[in-house]
C-alpha cells in the first residue's frame, strides 16, 4: 500500500514539476499553456485518487473521487485542446469538438456527485476504488472519444507533415497513448476486476516521455532545466523516494517509528540534497558543452537574443553580431556576389530548388564545394519572403565554418532554418527602414527649405495681425470706458429707485394708521348701539292618524304676546280638538306645549 501511495505522489509531484518548468519557460506562449493545463489536471486526478485510496470509510472515498473539479473529467479535453494546437489546426468543427469536450466534462464533474455515477465503493488491498454507475458508463465512453480525437489529431498530422514536423510529435503521439492505454488499465477494478493498477508505473513513464517531448519541441528551456532549483527539488525528491523504498523494505510498521523516521530522513535527504544538486549542476552544464560542443551556449542566445534582433530590426547589424558573433553570420543583400566565380543569379536559379547550400552536402568536386572552402564558409541559407504568391529572396544568410562545430544537431540547424524565415522579414524591414530613412531625409532637406520661405511670409502675416489685435484692443478700451458710464448711470437710478420707493412707504404707514383709526371708531359705535331683544319661536304641528307635521311657525317675544295674538286664536279652535300641536320655544331654547 506505501509503495503504491509512493507512486502515486511521484505522479502528482512530476505533473507540478512539468506545469511549473513549461510556463517559466514561456508563460505567453498558448502551446505552453495548454500543455501546463493538461498537466495540471493529471495532478490533480493523483491527488483525487490518493485521498480516494486512503479513505477511512466507502462514502468518503465517493466524496474525494468527485470532489475535485480539475483533474480526470478535464483529462481528455485537455489533450485533444494541446493536440490541436500543437498541429495547428483551428477549423469550425474542431473548436466544436474541443468547447464540447470542456462542457461534457463540466457537466459529468456536477453529475458525479449523484448516486447514478457511483454506487458504492470496494476496498481492495491497494485501497477504496469506487464503483462506477450508468453515468460513469457514459463519462468513460466520453473520455475515449476525446482522447482518441487527440491521438487521430497528431498521428494523422504526423504522417501527412515533413521530417521536422514529425520529430515533433512522434514523441507525443507515443506518450499520449502510453497515458490512454495504462489510465483504461487503471479502471478495471471501478467494475469488479481485482487487479493490482500497476499501470500507475506506465503513466508516470507517459509523463516523463511527455516531458522529454515538451524539451524536444522548445517548451522547456535548457537552461531552467539544469538551473539550481530544479535540480535540487528533483534530487530530494529522488532521495526521499529511495528513502521511503528503503523503509517499505524494512517493514517497519509501527506508527510513532514511522513519523520520527520519515520526519528525520525528509530533513537528512534534504541536506544531501543541497550537496548533491550544487555539484550535479555544474557537472551537467560542462557535460553539456562537452557532448554538445558550444550547442548549449548556441541555444541560449538563440532563445535569449534572437528575439531582441526581431523586435529592433533599426540596428539590425549590431544586434546579428551580439547574436551570433562578429564573423561567424553575415547577412548580404541578393544583388551582392555570394560567392567569388558564382553569380547572384547563379545562386539565386540554386535556390528554387533547395532550401540551403551546406557544404557537407555538395560533392567533393563541385564548383560550389571548392567556392565555399575558399571563402571559409560553412552554409548559405536564402532569406525568402511571399510577395503576391511568389517566392522573392531579399538576402543570404552566410554561416562561417565555425558554425559547424556549434551546430552539432541536425535539429539545431533545422531550428536555425526555420528561424530564416522570420529572419528574412526582419532584414527586408531593415532595408526598407534605411530606404525609407533616406528618403525622409531628403524629405526633410526640401520640408527646411519651405520652412524657410513660410517663415519669410509668415513675418508679414504676423504684422498685420499685430496691428489687428491694436485695434482691437483699443475696440475693447472704448467699450470699458462705455460700460462704466453705463454702470454709473444704473447706479443713479437703482438710487432714485429707492428713494421713490421710501415715500411709498411712508405713504402707506400713513394710511394704514388712518384706517386703523377708523375701525377703532366704528367698534366703539357698533358698541354703543341697544342689545337686540330675544324672540321665542312658534312651531304648530298638525296631528293626523299618530303622525305630526309641522304647518305653520311664527316669532313671539313671550307666551304673553302670542296669547293676544290672531295667530293662536286662528288655531285655538282646532287645539281643542287635539287635531293640532302648539310648541314654543322660549329664547333660551326650552320649549314648552300650549294647551
Amino acid at each position: 500500500m506505501l509503495f503504491y501511495n509512493i507512486q502515486i505522489i511521484a505522479k502528482i509531484l512530476l505533473g507540478f514539476l512539468l506545469a511549473i518548468l513549461i510556463l517559466k519557460t514561456d508563460f505567453y506562449k498558448k502551446l505552453n499553456r495548454k500543455f501546463a493545463f493538461l498537466a495540471i489536471n493529471i495532478s490533480f486526478f493523483g491527488i483525487a485518487i490518493y485521498l480516494t485510496r486512503n479513505a477511512e470509510s466507502p462514502e468518503r472515498a465517493i466524496f474525494w473521487a468527485s470532489f475535485f473539479p480539475l483533474g480526470i473529467r478535464l483529462i481528455a479535453p485537455a489533450f485533444l485542446d494541446f493536440c490541436l494546437e500543437l498541429v495547428k489546426l483551428d477549423t469550425r468543427g474542431w473548436r466544436i469538438a474541443k468547447y464540447s469536450g470542456y462542457i461534457s466534462g463540466i457537466i459529468f464533474y456536477f453529475l458525479s456527485h449523484s448516486k447514478f455515477f457511483y454506487k458504492g465503493a470496494t476496498y481492495y488491498s491497494f485501497g477504496y476504488y469506487t464503483q462506477g454507475g450508468i453515468l460513469h458508463i457514459l463519462w468513460y465512453w466520453s473520455l475515449l472519444l476525446f482522447a482518441s480525437l487527440g491521438c487521430y489529431v497528431i498521428i494523422k498530422s504526423h504522417f501527412k507533415a515533413d521530417n521536422f514536423l514529425k520529430h515533433k510529435t512522434k514523441y507525443f503521439i507515443f506518450g499520449g497513448v502510453m497515458f490512454l492505454i495504462f489510465a483504461c488499465f487503471n479502471t478495471l477494478p471501478m467494475y469488479g476486476f481485482n487487479i493490482y493498477p500497476l499501470g500507475i508505473l506506465g503513466e508516470i513513464l507517459a509523463i516523463v516521455i511527455g516531458a522529454y517531448a515538451a524539451f524536444e519541441n522548445k517548451l522547456i528551456d535548457i537552461n531552467i532545466l539544469v538551473s539550481k532549483t530544479v535540480l535540487l527539488f528533483v534530487t530530494h525528491l529522488i532521495l526521499f523516494i529511495m528513502f521511503l523504498y528503503l523503509v517499505i523494505m524494512l517493514n517497519i510498521d509501527k506508527k510513532e517509528h514511522l513519523f520520527f523516521i520519515l520526519s528525520a530522513g525528509a530533513i537528512t535527504m534534504l541536506g544531501i540534497s543541497v550537496y548533491v544538486s550544487e555539484k550535479s549542476h555544474s557537472y551537467i552544464s560542462k557535460r553539456l558543452e562537452r557532448i554538445l560542443p558550444n550547442t548549449y551556449s548556441f541555444r541560449k542566445q538563440l532563445s535569449r537574443k534572437f528575439e531582441v534582433l526581431l523586435k529592433n530590426f533599426e540596428n539590425f547589424d549590431q544586434n546579428l553580431k551580439d547574436t551570433f558573433g562578429s564573423n561567424e553570420v553575415k547577412v548580404i543583400p541578393p544583388h551582392f556576389p555570394v560567392l567569388r566565380g558564382v553569380s547572384s543569379f547563379d545562386a539565386e536559379g540554386l535556390f528554387q530548388k533547395k532550401d540551403s547550400l551546406v557544404i557537407d552536402d555538395l560533392k567533393s568536386n563541385s564548383n560550389l564545394k571548392l567556392a565555399m572552402e575558399r571563402e571559409n564558409i560553412y552554409a548559405i541559407l536564402p532569406l525568402q519572403i511571399f510577395n503576391m504568391d511568389k517566392v522573392m529572396i531579399v538576402g543570404f544568410l552566410i554561416l562561417d565554418s565555425s558554425m559547424r562545430n556549434k551546430i552539432y544537431m541536425k535539429e539545431d540547424f533545422e531550428l536555425l532554418k526555420m528561424m530564416t524565415y522570420t529572419l528574412a522579414t526582419v532584414w527586408y524591414l531593415h532595408r526598407l527602414f534605411q530606404k525609407y530613412i533616406n528618403e525622409l531625409k531628403e524629405e526633410n532637406e526640401k520640408l527646411r527649405q519651405s520652412i524657410k520661405d513660410e517663415y519669410r511670409k509668415s513675418n508679414k502675416i504676423v504684422s498685420e495681425f499685430n496691428g489687428v489685435i491694436e485695434n482691437y484692443e483699443r475696440m475693447i478700451n472704448d467699450e470699458k470706458k462705455q460700460k462704466e458710464i453705463l454702470q454709473i448711470e444704473l447706479r443713479n437710478n437703482i438710487v432714485r429707485e429707492i428713494l421713490r420707493t421710501n415715500e411709498l412707504l411712508k405713504r402707506c404707514r400713513e394710511l394704514s394708521e388712518k384706517l386703523q383709526d377708523y375701525e377703532n371708531e366704528m367698534k366703539e359705535k357698533i358698541m354703543k348701539k341697544p342689545p337686540i331683544e330675544k324672540t321665542g319661536l312658534v312651531q304648530v304641528f298638525a296631528i293626523e292618524h299618530g303622525k305630526r307635521e309641522m304647518i305653520d311657525q311664527q316669532e313671539f317675544s313671550s307666551i304673553e304676546e302670542l296669547e293676544n295674538s290672531d295667530f293662536f286664536h286662528f288655531y285655538l279652535p282646532d287645539l281643542n280638538s287635539d287635531s293640532i300641536e302648539i310648541i314654543y320655544i322660549d329664547p333660551e331654547g326650552n320649549k314648552h306645549k300650549i294647551t
